[in-house]
C-alpha cells in the first residue's frame, strides 16, 4: 500500500515506533509541510504556488525557455515574491523553520531566506 506522506494515516507507517522511535517523536512534536497539492503547468512554477501561493510574472515568461534549454536556469531571488515566500512569513513570525530540499540541496540554499535553513544532510529529490 502506497500512502501520502505526513497524512497521519497510522496502516500506513513503514517502520513502527519502536524501531524509529526518534523519527515519530519529531513527527509528534513538529509541523510537518510535505502533501502539497498545486494546479501549476509544470513544477517550475508549481514550486513557486506551493511556497508562495502564486508564480511571479518573471517565473511565468522564463519557464518555457528554461524548459526547452534555451534560457537562463532559475533565476532565484531575482524571481521571488515581493512578500518573500513561506519562510520569510516564518522568519517574521519568530517561527523557527527548516526545509529538506526544497529551493536547495545539501545544505545549499538557492535563495537568501533558506541561508541556515536546510537540511544539512538531504538533496532535492
Amino acid at each position: 500500500m502506497i500512502c501520502p506522506k505526513g497524512t497521519g494515516i497510522v496502516h500506513c507507517v513503514f517502520l513502527e515506533k519502536n524501531i524509529t522511535p526518534n523519527q515519530h517523536a519529531i513527527a509528534s512534536q513538529f509541523v510537518l509541510l510535505d502533501n502539497f497539492y498545486v494546479d501549476a503547468e509544470v513544477c517550475e512554477d508549481g514550486h513557486n504556488w506551493s511556497m508562495t501561493a502564486y508564480a511571479t510574472d518573471v517565473i511565468e515568461k522564463t519557464w518555457p525557455a528554461n524548459y526547452g534549454s534555451r534560457g537562463p536556469a532559475y533565476p532565484g531571488d531575482a524571481a521571488g515574491p515581493n512578500d518573500g515566500y513561506i519562510w520569510d512569513y516564518c522568519k517574521r513570525a519568530g517561527v523557527t523553520y527548516r526545509t529538506y530540499g526544497e529551493f536547495g540541496s545539501y545544505n545549499k540554499a538557492s535563495i537568501k531566506s533558506l541561508q541556515g535553513h536546510m537540511g544539512p544532510s538531504f538533496a532535492r529529490i
